[in-house]
């Protein structure tokens, strides 16, 4: 695939409705993460955001990342480079700047990963108590076709016979 198809299909997935958004949130997380280790192991901020932008194996928001570095390499703040990139959460930038600001970015780092975390937690489990009714009306429907599959040629063959 080139590069192009391959940025495509990774930018339609993430438009596919809840799966697609808790997709996005988790590789944000990962993303997350590694920058927080990073920059809590003495690496300097252009080096973590390189690192940690490897970790994102989709293309779409690889290439968002890739932008967030270069405009923090000319000089502009993380937190604005996020806003820019509208990719994180909406409040995520003021976030970072107070961090910034304060000189305590690893820990609004800390901050944002237990919210995000605690967010695609609660994602999942309303995505959970979707798909337990949808499963069992699926697999009810399944063994009643397999019943009539096997029980239809029986009734049928006993109507032919003459009693």
């Amino acid at each position: 695939l080139s590069f192009r198809v391959a940025y495509q299909i990774d930018e339609l997935i993430f438009h596919i409705t809840l799966m697609g958004y808790l997709w996005k949130k988790i590789l944000i997380l990962r993303y997350l993460k590694a920058l927080a280790t990073t920059l809590s192991a003495g690496i300097d901020i252009l080096e973590s955001l390189s690192l940690s932008e490897n970790i994102v194996q989709n293309r779409a928001l690889k290439l968002k990342l890739q932008q967030i570095r270069e405009q923090v390499s000319t000089g502009v703040s993380l937190s604005h480079a996020i806003d820019s990139a509208k990719t994180f959460l909406p409040g995520t930038s003021h976030m970072l700047k107070t961090g910034e600001e304060s000189g305590q970015l690893i820990k609004v780092l800390d901050t944002l990963m237990y919210f995000l975390e605690s967010e695609i937690n609660n994602k999942i489990k309303t995505l959970v108590a979707l798909i337990e009714p949808i499963s069992i009306l699926f697999l009810g429907g399944l063994i009643m076709w397999i019943r009539i599959a096997i029980f239809y040629p029986l009734y049928d063959q006993l109507s032919m016979l003459n009693l």
